[in-house]
C-alpha cells in the first residue's frame, strides 16, 4: 500500500511538473556555450523591452520583434512542454483568420538548433524563434508553459498561462475583439 501510495505521488508530480522547469530556464547555443543565442549579445546587456530582445529564427538568423504591428501576439513554448506542443495547430490556424495585422511570435529558450529540428520534424507554419532566457526583461518571466501575452506597443493588454484552442471560443473572441478596436 504505501508502495502504491508512493508511485501515485511521484506520477503526479511528473504531470503537474512537466511544463514547470525546476531551475531557471537557461539558453545554449549550439556549441554548448552559454548564454549568447544570437551570437554577439552578452548576459550584461541589458533589455527593457520585448522589442529589443535579440531572436533567431529557424534559418539562424538574428530579428527582433517588429514595432510596425498594432498588436503583437507573444507565445513562450519548450519542445519538451506537451501542452505548447498541442495548442500549436490551433494557433496556426487562429493566424490564419486574423491575419498579418498582428504580429507572431512563438519564443523558445532552448538552443536554435533544437528550435530548428522541432519545426523540420512537426512541420509547423508558426514563425519559431529561439532567445536568450538570460536576456528575457523580468516582466516577461515566468515559471510555467505555454505563456502567452498579447503586446500593444510595450504594454500587456492580453495575458494567459497554459494551453487552450486559440482558434475558436472565448480566447479567441478576446483577441479579435482586441484586434478589432485596433484597426
Amino acid at each position: 500500500m504505501l508502495m502504491k501510495n508512493i508511485s501515485a505521488v511521484i506520477a503526479l508530480a511528473v504531470v503537474f511538473s512537466s511544463c514547470n522547469p525546476s531551475k531557471p530556464l537557461e539558453a545554449v547555443t549550439e556549441n554548448g556555450n552559454s548564454p549568447a543565442v544570437a551570437g554577439e549579445e552578452s548576459a550584461t546587456m541589458v533589455v527593457n523591452s520585448l522589442f529589443d530582445l535579440p531572436l533567431v529564427n529557424v534559418t539562424g538568423d538574428t530579428v527582433f520583434i517588429a514595432k510596425d504591428k498594432k498588436l503583437v501576439f507573444v507565445n513562450f513554448w519548450a519542445t519538451w512542454c506537451g501542452p505548447c506542443i498541442k495548442e500549436m495547430p490551433s494557433m496556426q490556424r487562429m493566424m490564419e483568420q486574423l491575419g498579418d495585422d498582428m504580429g507572431y511570435y512563438y519564443l523558445s529558450y532552448e538552443d536554435a538548433g533544437k528550435v530548428r529540428g522541432f519545426a523540420e520534424k512537426a512541420a509547423i507554419g508558426l514563425p519559431l524563434y529561439s532567445y536568450n532566457d538570460m536576456l528575457l526583461p523580468a516582466k516577461y518571466r515566468t515559471d510555467f508553459l505555454p505563456y502567452t501575452i498579447i503586446l500593444q506597443g510595450d504594454v500587456v493588454v492580453y495575458e494567459r498561462t497554459g494551453a487552450t484552442e486559440w482558434d475558436q471560443g472565448e480566447e479567441f473572441e478576446k483577441i479579435a475583439a482586441l484586434l478589432g478596436s485596433t484597426r
